[in-house]
């Protein structure tokens, strides 16, 4: 019995001894809205939670438990397994971060405090036994909420943080701030009175921008202001900590465009330890506190607070007008501004803004050719390509009480832009910095894969570019070089930015930043030169991959034609520089005084980037000519007459006259475009080409008129190979629209088919509105199909009698994408299998020729791309011998204006059996176990 008693006591006494080291440990101190604050080890400036230890002992928390929400389901277990992060020393501290990011470690919570008012609790291991807590008001940015003496009951809000440390004594409470009754704006002279929220506050104030303190002016009747002035007031009261600041710009101006007031305390900026404009360094710790007044047509439109900071390479070494950027944060207000702030934008919601001063194209006197406008010119031809482009505007900044010039509001690229602009939700993003990248956003392991992608690859294979197609956007990518050479936007190594959603397929895509040097050198050589689209590696590693293929060049050749015909088209450059200059015109007095610079300079410089987009094109082209060894330059004029449109490759031409350039023997695809309600009637006075795309490759100066027609109540659409081989069955579809162009499905009247205007012995019999038809064709001359009766209007094609040389399959295809083209007919002499792990495709007018009872069996990927104007055809080699059939197993298949005939054929399918040959009669298609088809 004794020795039971003893053996209790121990244990009674081991538990007394655990229980009085832990609750030693309290709360000693925390921050609920650390913005500026205190950085922790990971660079991040996050809610913290200090505990003190007051024994002599040191205790190792792992295992207890944490929360701002007592009483919830899931309070936070501190882990185990890191006993550094988790062990408060004897007499010391432990800083705990309350940032939801636990897979930081141990000293990580999985929650954040609350400014406004909240609770921490600290609890034991058994998750019940509270060791600490406590509750708490409104809490102040950058203003810690702490114990003093420490250990004791007493709470004090503390402007002298101290996390690791012993506190500092604070205040019980804070001063609210006052009120500045007189609206911020534009006056010719106001007299401000200020407010105080609470009766026999203390109020001081200054007029420079600077924070008030206690040695400030006090307050005591209205203050005149006769010239541009910030005005900031705080309350004092003693026992107090001082209030939060209130601010207003009164501006003693006027000026045509917006205003943006840039507000803070003058040491912010030029203090020679803390100041941003006089210390060259970067990142959140060299950003600081301000407030944002934006003003248009003379109202104000918002007042923000702000973090912020110098933008870019414009700091103290580089310029005297600096760059800024504005970062919107929830421990300075808002977590967005929410104003719309720039004209076009669909967005109007901003984590960051940026205030470009101009950079190279500013107007302090080094900068020879600045004009202001090169960043929002290129900007502006990226968007009008269909682009991803910053939107901006320009505006007046004060910084303080003093005039600085103008400024483009733009914008800041972000994952947060890419996903305002794309709604992406979470992307891998970079900037390029000429042959290495800066990492915004995500990893670089996709990126990664696809440098190997095209470091590792021949691309003179056409099969190569489809595999790179579903990489990147490669229109996107081709657009982003025209722009580089078009403008000379030769930093692009340096400026732009690529990005790609975190998703299954998804594709990386560029946009542009800080073309400021562009419009500058009329005669660069792209192509040639050192710092260029060919020459570096990283960068153009892409580039010069591509133009390895042959089908590339051509492609890359048009477009930058295609562009130069339109978005680089001199009148249509010179109309977006003539609206810049609109706007920031009359401004332009008070910024080159500023800059001690001119306004006649200023206009020179407007006048030669006016004569470098005139001139560009025509050396741009010249520069093609010779690196692709092209023979020479035509001119493609386009009449349009009707309701119609024409597509000109990539370019859509809605008004005649038209007339842009194109390189001799690189063929230019012509497409014409009814209007709701027309149809195409023909190109110009050859009825013979009836086809509504043309591929013409240009010798000579040469004009193409399209004929467009109204509909009629009935009108036929005639489909049907482009080309035939001598001797084959071709087959047509037609379908009968109304004048909407929608098909009619109570049209029943056959269709007679002619050749070349004669009567051929072939009817269509029209069933709701469509009929199909074949036709025996052995001629063997090119001709004019064409389909009519007494109630519908003719339809007409041309159909070319040509041989294509003939590829022969049988067994099972490769792995990858296998690409069949019109420039053979495919012949499948034995039974062909699609495996696991390939991709068939099946390209527009190609012709894929069955031998009798041969079947396909699909456990791949199959895809065929037809066109109304170019139909893919699947039939038999002779029609006395149909085919077989296509077996779907696990399989994906797409099928686009594909004609698929004459099959069924194979004996040995169509049994009952159990995996469903059951009618007696083979099936076209066939699938199984969850194929897809579309």
């Amino acid at each position: 019995m004794v020795r039971f008693i003893l053996i209790i006591g121990m244990i009674f006494m081991v538990h007394m001894k655990c229980f009085a080291q832990v609750s030693s440990v309290t709360i000693n101190e925390f921050m609920a809205s650390n913005v500026l604050s205190y950085e922790n080890a990971n660079g991040d400036y996050e809610d913290w939670i200090e505990l003190f230890n007051s024994s002599g002992s040191s205790v190792n928390i792992a295992g207890f438990y944490i929360t701002d929400n007592l009483g919830g389901q899931n309070h936070w277990q501190i882990p185990s397994g890191q006993q550094m992060n988790t062990t408060v020393p004897a007499h010391g501290y432990l800083i705990l971060y309350a940032d939801e990011l636990v897979g930081l470690g141990s000293a990580h919570l999985d929650f954040k405090l609350s400014s406004t008012s909240g609770k921490i609790v600290l609890l034991g291991s058994d998750n019940t036994s509270i060791l600490d807590s406590v509750s708490y008001g409104t809490q102040l940015r950058d203003i810690s909420y702490g114990r003093y003496p420490e250990g004791s009951g007493q709470w004090m809000y503390m402007n002298t943080v101290s996390p690791g440390a012993a506190n500092m004594s604070g205040y019980r409470t804070f001063a609210l701030p006052p009120t500045i009754v007189q609206p911020a704006g534009f006056y010719q002279s106001v007299a401000v009175t200020v407010q105080p929220a609470t009766i026999g506050d203390t109020i001081r104030y200054t007029l420079d921008g600077s924070d008030p303190t206690g040695a400030s002016t006090r307050y005591t009747i209205p203050v005149e202001i006769t010239r541009t002035s910030v005005f900031k007031a705080r309350s004092f009261k003693s026992g107090a900590l001082p209030s939060q600041i209130t601010t207003k710009a009164f501006l003693i101006a006027h000026h045509d465009l917006p205003v943006l007031a840039l507000m803070t305390d003058p040491k912010n900026l030029y203090d020679p330890t803390i100041g941003i404009d006089t210390n060259n360094f970067d990142g959140r710790a060299w950003e600081r506190f301000g407030e944002l007044e934006y003003f248009n047509n003379g109202s104000l439109g918002f007042h923000t607070p702000a973090g912020l900071r110098i933008q870019g390479n414009s700091g103290p070494t580089e310029y005297r007008k600096h760059s800024f950027r504005a970062y919107f944060r929830k421990g300075y207000g808002d977590e967005r501004l929410v104003y719309p702030l720039l004209p076009g934008n669909p967005v109007a919601s901003f984590s960051e803004l940026v205030f470009r001063s101009g950079y190279d194209d500013n107007m302090e006197p080094g900068h020879y050719q600045g004009t202001l406008i090169r960043d929002p010119l290129v900007g502006k031809l990226w968007r009008t390509m269909g682009r991803l482009s910053p939107y901006d505007r320009f505006a007046v900044l004060y910084l303080n009480n003093s005039y600085h010039g103008i400024y483009d509001l733009k914008e800041s690229i972000s994952d947060s832009y890419i996903h305002d602009h794309t709604g992406y939700n979470e992307v891998d993003m970079f900037r390029t910095r000429w042959d290495s990248l800066e990492t915004v956003h995500g990893d670089r392991n996709k990126w990664d894969e696809l440098v190997r992608f095209f470091s590792g690859n021949s691309f003179v294979s056409d099969l190569k570019i489809e595999e790179a197609s579903r990489l990147i956007d490669l229109d996107n990518y081709t657009d982003l070089l025209a722009l580089t050479h078009a403008t000379e936007y030769k930093s692009y190594a340096y400026g732009t930015f690529v990005f790609r959603q975190k998703t299954a397929n998804a594709r990386w895509e560029w946009t542009i930043w800080d073309p400021d040097r562009s419009y500058s050198e009329v005669a660069w050589n792209g192509f040639t030169t050192r710092y260029n689209p060919i020459d570096n590696y990283l960068d153009t590693l892409i580039t010069k991959k591509l133009l390895q293929n042959q089908s590339y060049r051509m492609k890359f050749i048009n477009r930058f034609a295609d562009l130069l015909n339109t978005t680089f088209r001199p009148e249509n450059v010179s109309g977006i520089i003539d609206s810049l200059i609109e706007v920031i015109g009359t401004e332009i007095p008070a910024e080159v005084a500023k800059w001690n610079n001119t306004v006649a300079l200023w206009n020179t410089n407007v006048e030669s980037v006016r004569s470098f987009a005139s001139q560009r094109p025509s050396i741009l082209r010249q520069q093609i000519q010779t690196y692709f060894g092209l023979s020479g330059q035509a001119n493609l004029s386009i009449n349009i007459s009707g309701g119609g449109k024409v597509l000109v490759n990539t370019v859509t031409i809605g008004s005649s006259p038209w007339s842009g350039k194109y390189f001799c023997g690189i063929p230019v695809t012509v497409t014409a475009l009814p209007d709701p309600g027309y149809q195409f009637a023909g190109w110009g006075s050859n009825s013979q080409i009836a086809n509504k795309t043309l591929t013409v490759n240009l010798t000579r100066d040469s004009t193409i008129s399209a004929l467009f027609s109204p509909m009629g109540s009935a009108n036929a659409e005639l489909i049907a190979p482009k080309r035939i081989t001598p001797g084959r069955i071709l087959p047509l579809v037609v379908r009968i629209r109304n004048a909407n162009g929608e098909i009619n499905p109570i049209e029943q009247t056959p269709m007679d088919v002619q050749f070349n205007g004669a009567h051929a012995d072939t009817v269509i019999a029209i069933k709701r509105g469509a009929g199909t038809g074949f036709v025996q064709i052995n001629t063997v001359s090119s001709f004019m199909l064409s389909v009519q009766n007494n109630q519908v209007a003719v339809a007409a094609k041309n159909i070319e009698i040509s041989s294509v040389p003939t590829h022969t399959y049988s067994g099972s295809l490769s792995m990858g994408d296998q690409v069949w083209d019109n420039t053979e007919e495919r012949l499948i002499t034995g039974d062909l299998t699609i495996p696991v792990g390939c991709r068939l495709i099946i390209q527009p007018g190609t012709w894929v020729i069955v031998k009798k009872n041969i079947n396909f069996y699909i456990r791949g990927e199959i895809s065929a791309r037809g066109t109304p104007d170019d139909p893919v055809v699947i039939t038999s080699e002779l029609w006395s011998e149909p085919w077989g059939g296509m077996e779907y197993d696990h399989a994906v298949a797409s099928f686009e204006y594909c004609m698929v005939l004459h099959g069924g054929g194979d004996p040995s399918k169509g049994y009952p059996t159990n995996d469903g040959w059951h009618t007696g009669r083979q099936h076209l298609f066939y699938g199984k176990n969850n194929s897809e088809f579309t």
